[in-house]
């Protein structure tokens, strides 16, 4: 064995794990690129990414270089997720476009659809997507009876935001 040879490799190996090693550290000291949002109106808790700015004075929209959230609800009264789900999708204005995917999907134990635009969305809108959440139970907003919470984002960010939302329970928590 060329021992050299071996001990630069030796090295070299050694330079990479403190390479990594520092890496990992400076991530946790600089913290998550991801900043913490509760509404108590909507009951629900997301994470989004800490540079975006809310650009509604009740915070339920928040927009940045990369992308966007909207929050709102659907009363839903005598419809099922998916029917819900398939009005949002074919509004008039077309706002996912003409053909739109709605898929099932489970966000935190809860039933939700995610709504994609098809490929001729118009510009205007975005690149909007958006995640349909059954609420745990019915949510009284304004006055108002809501079953369906609704994220609203740009497709690029709509399934790692959805994945993080939490429902706020009977004893007051998130989860």
């Amino acid at each position: 064995m060329n021992k050299p040879l071996y001990k630069k490799k030796a090295a070299l190996r050694l330079t990479a794990a403190a390479l990594i090693l520092l890496a990992v550290i400076w991530r946790l000291a600089a913290g998550s690129d991801l900043a913490s949002f509760t509404s108590e109106e909507y009951a629900v808790s997301f994470e989004y990414p800490r540079v975006w700015e809310a650009i509604s004075a009740d915070a339920s929209s928040f927009s940045g270089d990369s992308g966007f959230i909207e929050l709102s609800a659907m009363s839903g009264e005598g419809h099922t997720l998916k029917e819900a789900s398939a009005i949002i999708a074919s509004h008039a204005l077309q706002p996912y476009g003409s053909a739109p995917v709605v898929s099932a999907m489970n966000i935190q134990g809860h039933e939700a659809s995610l709504i994609m635009p098809s490929s001729d969305q118009g510009e205007e809108w975005g690149h909007k997507a958006s995640l349909v959440i059954q609420y745990p139970e019915a949510r009284h907003i304004g006055g108002s009876v809501y079953r369906y919470f609704i994220l609203t984002a740009d497709r690029e960010h709509i399934k790692s935001i959805g994945q993080t939302v939490r429902f706020k329970n009977q004893q007051g928590t998130y989860q």
